[in-house]
């Protein structure tokens, strides 16, 4: 699931990038752009809660 959603934050970054400054130069405030930007923050949100519930446990503590 992991590789899923790190595959699908690069690609949402990509979209971000292609929609912002495309072959057109830096362009804000389009929908594209918009939406490009709240799918990144969802997938990043859902990314970053389910990096934590993978890690529960004795994720990141020496022992």
């Amino acid at each position: 699931m992991m590789i899923l959603l790190t595959l699908t934050e690069i690609a949402a970054i990509i979209a971000v990038y292609k929609t912002h400054f495309g072959t057109g130069g830096a362009s804000f405030g389009a929908t594209t752009s918009s939406l490009s930007i709240v799918a990144l923050a969802i997938n990043t949100a859902v990314w970053t809660k389910y990096g934590q519930m993978h890690c529960e446990g004795n994720c990141g503590k020496n022992e």
